[in-house]
This record gives C-alpha cells, structure tokens and sequence, in this order.
C-alpha cells in the first residue's frame, strides 16, 4: 500500500554572509514497502532520522528527492487540494500527546477538526462519529466537552489515537507513542492500538526505542542508522538472526528477565559520523568489530541475505561479536 523509493531530506542549516551553510543529511536514499494490514517498526538511535523520515513519507516535510506511493499515486507529486483530500486516509500519532493537542480546544473540537476539513457530515452526523471514535478509544462521550489538561497522559493518547482514526485511514505513523507515557499505561495504548488494526485492517509505520515492543506488535523491522536502512526483514529473522553489527548491538541492549542469563552486551566503540558529511563507505566502519578491507572503500548496498532478509554489511557471514 505505501511504497517508498530512494527518499532523501537533507536540512541547511546556519550560513550568512560570511559563511556557507551546512547541509545535513538527513535522510538517504531510503526504500521501503508497507504492506496492508500490517506493523513495520522502524528503530534506530536518536538522531538517526527516523521522525524526519516518518515527516516526509506523509509530506508533513516535503523531502529533498525520492517518491512516496500511496496506492500508486506520488504523493511528492502533489500538493495543495489534491494532497489535502488524500490526507483522510492516512495520519499520524505523535510522541508527546500533551504537545501534539491543542490546550485552548476542547476534545470535541480537536476530534471534530478532521471531519470538517475530509468529509462533509452534517452537525449531527459529526456528532455521532465524534462519540463513536470515543468510545473506540476507551474514553466516554461526555470526555468531548473537556480539555486536554484534565486528562492524564495516557487518556490524552488516546485522544491523539481518537483524531489518528476519525477519517477512518488504512495508514497511522506512530511516532514513539508510547514513550512519553508511564510503564503501566504502555501496555493498554498498545493493546488499544493491536485492537484498531486488527478491527479496521490498518497498516502501521512504528517509530520506537523499545525493542521489546517490536517483538510483540511489528510483523517486520527496518534498522536506521545515520539516515540510512541497514538491515530489513521479518521480526523473526531479525530477532533471532541478526546480519547487520549494528542490530546486533542494538538487540544486546534489551534487558532479559532472567538472573541466570549471561548475555553480553555489544558496545560500538568510537564516536557516529557527522552527518553533514556524504559517506561514500561503510558509516559504521569506524565502529564496527567484523569490519574488513573492502568496508573502506565502497558502502554496502542492501541484499537480500536471506529469503526476505536484508542487510547493507560485507561481512554478514561473520556472527561473532566481541
């Protein structure tokens, strides 16, 4: 259903008259398919590019070059009302929910603002659907007349979740959705997540640190690293057969419950690149403990390794990490 193709943002940033700006190299040349009906989560350290990533796809930021196809149209191709109208079937929700809701609107207005600029429902009709998405969410119906301030983090999550689906999309980015929340109210948003899906066969793109929760919800997993998707494939593959060093050190840092375990965590010595600067070889090379000869001189594509199995390393037939 969204098909992306070689999407690259890059930023200038500072410059004057007496100096040249930098660019910063956002985002590049990433390709990536989401199927319908299914969870892709995208993890990667902060400042790998994962949120401006997520911006572009939905052209909340237009990107520098690339194509994003939504059933077949480029949605970098249009814009105006032509990108508005397309914008009912696909939303997103953001990281901090006290942030993302307006807290001069009430709930009903924040609701009630998609159905008025997607679809042309009467006063009542709007109204219907306004206390329809609250109770899909979990919230009551006379939650509509408040504020966002007189909820908690988790109920205003849950209302940035009621705005996310009040068009009805197949697509959501969720931007961290769970992070900015408590341990306990985690695991009721992403249960109140898997529900929607399921129920109206929505496709997510997942942004996330918490490894643990793309093990249980994402059927696949991208892995960013410095702009870049190094390592693609089913969560499956990727959890018990990791290609890339870099997802194996991410994978290392996941806390096991278990006292008996013996596991090692795997530290990426030396400082991330600069991303102002194009890298022509291997961004990890620096860091990386299997690197070999052919590392420094030319970066590596991304193969399939495996059946439906992607990684960009040239050494993915070394497992051992130090």
């Amino acid at each position: 259903m969204i098909k992306i193709e070689n999407l690259s943002k890059i930023f200038e940033q500072g410059g004057n008259f007496f100096a040249n700006s930098k660019k910063i190299y956002a985002v590049s040349n990433v390709s990536l398919n989401i199927e319908a009906g299914k969870t892709v989560g995208l993890v990667g350290e902060s400042g790998c590019g994962k949120s401006t990533f997520a911006r572009c796809v939905l052209q909340l930021i237009r990107p520098t070059s690339g194509s994003v196809f939504y059933n077949d149209v480029d949605l970098t191709k249009i814009k105006g009302n032509s990108l508005r109208k397309l914008r009912a079937k696909f939303q997103m929700v953001f990281q901090d929910p006290g942030e993302s809701l307006n807290p001069r609107m009430k709930i009903s207005e924040i609701i009630g603002e998609p159905l008025n600029l997607h679809t042309n429902f009467s006063t009542e009709q709007k109204r219907s659907r306004m206390e329809e998405i609250m109770n899909e969410v979990g919230l009551k119906t006379d939650h509509l007349e408040r504020y966002p301030h007189q909820f908690s983090g988790g109920q205003q999550q849950r209302i940035g979740i009621g705005r996310a689906i009040a068009t009805k999309p197949n697509f959501i980015i969720l931007d961290e959705p769970t992070s900015a929340l408590d341990v306990s109210i985690r695991g009721q948003i992403l249960k109140l997540l898997q529900d929607l899906r399921h129920r109206f066969n929505l496709s997510y793109l997942l942004i996330t640190h918490d490894l643990s929760v793309v093990l249980n919800v994402c059927d696949y997993v991208a892995v960013m690293y410095l702009g870049k998707i190094v390592e693609i494939g089913s969560t499956k593959s990727i959890f018990n057969s990791p290609l890339h060093p870099y997802t194996k050190a991410l994978l290392s840092s996941v806390p096991i419950p278990d006292p008996s375990s013996k596991s090692k965590r795997i530290k990426l010595k030396g400082e991330i690149p600069s991303p102002t600067k194009i890298h022509n070889i291997c961004a990890l090379h620096g860091r990386c403990p299997l690197k070999i000869s052919h590392c420094d001189s030319e970066y590596p594509s991304l193969l399939e390794k495996n059946t439906g199995h992607f990684a960009a390393c040239w050494n993915t037939s070394n497992n051992k990490m130090n």
